[in-house]
């Protein structure tokens, strides 16, 4: 194990002495979220924290028959940036084109940010911002740690 995921939601995770030494031995990493039990586990247990990438949402291109479905992501240093993934059908069947790619995008991207307002930066995205439950969570712990809620 390398990596360990640990949602926002989840309040607790039993551990054993065993576990413990496992995850300290083989440097596990915790991908969670600010302020939430993932973080908190990672600290008591010393180890390495990350925010976990966000899904942002699908948007759909009809002009160009391609869906695009965007993250959030982080990289090993915790920089946030954005990746994109684009599925199209290509021009014959049986083959499904597309590809994938990464936009920079500012440390502090999320500062002042609502989900009402990422969602307009986003218009493509924009239906599925509105409902993503995890961007709202990010959004607002990211932004009471910048101090800026």
């Amino acid at each position: 194990m390398e990596e360990l995921r640990i949602h926002f939601t989840v309040k607790s995770i039993a551990t054993t002495p065993a576990l413990q030494t496992l995850l300290k031995k083989n440097k596990v990493v915790v991908r969670g979220w600010y302020d939430s039990f993932g973080e908190r586990f990672a600290q008591e247990n010393g180890l390495k924290f990350l925010h976990a990438n966000i899904e942002v949402g699908w948007a759909h291109d009809e002009a160009h028959y391609t869906n695009t479905r965007m993250e959030i992501r982080f990289d090993e240093t915790g920089k946030p940036y954005a990746f994109y993934d684009d599925i199209c059908p290509g021009i014959s069947a049986g083959n499904n084109g597309g590809g994938t790619y990464t936009q920079d995008i500012p440390e502090d991207f999320f500062v002042g940010q609502t989900l009402e307002s990422f969602a307009e930066s986003k218009p493509r995205f924009r239906d599925d911002i509105l409902k993503n439950e995890d961007l709202k969570y990010f959004l607002r712990t990211a932004n009471k740690r910048a101090g800026k809620q």
